[in-house]
């Protein structure tokens, strides 16, 4: 049995660490949620990153290390864009990088469905729609039907022809009725 080489450890840690301030953003704990995030991904996350990258230079297969850190930022990214009301669109698009990172490494339906809101989030509906379309055909029977919902919406606003301001809107209601039923990263 392989033993998880302390590196991997510590960018774990970082990791929950980082989780943890997303939370308290999520929860308007924080004032300057951009301001915060902006310290969390010179600290903590680009932390986690040198550990990854220093067991990776021993040889050590970090795919899924990677995937999560990736995850981790659009996470961090995707909650400022919608608890922040400055800069929505540049935290919208640094969500869409780096859960597009994520998807590099290997495809899910979580990830797919992130970045379809995002795409929402700033008026880009036909993008919205192509990620929604591949998570309504998934296994996650809650993904499929929420993804279903979205898309209903997005066509709707496309061709309404209403852009961002639709978008911003359709995001935070979804945001609301995640916050609901229990998260959406669960």
């Amino acid at each position: 049995m392989n033993e998880i080489p302390k590196e991997l450890k510590v960018a774990h840690s970082l990791l929950e660490d980082v989780e943890k301030q997303i939370d308290m953003i999520d929860q308007g704990r924080h004032e300057f949620p951009s301001l915060i995030a902006d310290e969390i991904l010179k600290g903590d996350l680009a932390l986690a990153r040198n550990k990854i990258n220093s067991a990776a230079s021993k040889g050590i297969n970090v795919l899924d290390h990677r995937k999560t850190l990736f995850f981790i930022e659009g996470k961090l990214a995707f909650s400022v864009s919608t608890n922040s009301k400055l800069d929505r669109s540049k935290w919208a698009e640094k969500s869409i990088s780096a859960f597009k990172k994520a998807l590099d490494i290997s495809e899910d339906e979580s990830t797919c469905y992130n970045i379809g809101i995002m795409y929402g989030a700033i008026g880009q509906f036909t993008k919205a729609i192509q990620y929604m379309n591949k998570v309504e055909n998934g296994n996650d029977e809650k993904l499929t039907i929420e993804a279903a919902k979205d898309i209903a919406r997005f066509e709707q606003a496309n061709k309404k022809g209403l852009g961002r301001k639709i978008g911003c809107l359709i995001l935070f209601i979804i945001f609301i009725l995640f916050l609901i039923v229990g998260g959406l990263f669960n």
